[in-house]
């Protein structure tokens, strides 16, 4: 089995364990009724592993893992998500080491 996917299956366990319905909103500007609803994994903060020095990165701001695939178009410029009933802004969205598999996407909380 290749590492791509190992990747695959052990997120596809985690989102049957741990994932959570969340509605991604596209900008204003985009047509009505393009939300786009998936499983992600939520964090209440983000936490990384620097690939060049090895050190923990963390960040007081939320984050969902989510299968890349699954989020087509979803950008930081204007789009929203709705976790547990809490508006968020998509702050960033980071790529994945394991051939792009998985998504982390950084969100702000709305005012």
């Amino acid at each position: 089995m290749t590492w791509p996917a190992i990747v695959g299956r052990v997120n596809d366990r985690a989102l049957a364990t741990f994932g959570q319905t969340v509605v991604f909103h596209p900008p204003p500007a985009e047509p009505p009724g393009a939300d786009l609803t998936v499983e992600a994994v939520y964090g209440a903060e983000f936490e990384a592993i620097d690939p060049d020095t090895g050190a923990l990165v963390t960040a007081d701001r939320p984050e969902l893992r989510v299968r890349a695939a699954d989020i087509p178009g979803v950008s930081n410029e204007g789009w929203r998500a709705t976790v547990n009933g809490n508006p968020f802004d998509v702050y960033e969205i980071q790529g994945s080491a394991d051939h792009g598999a998985v998504a982390t996407v950084l969100l702000t909380r709305r005012a």
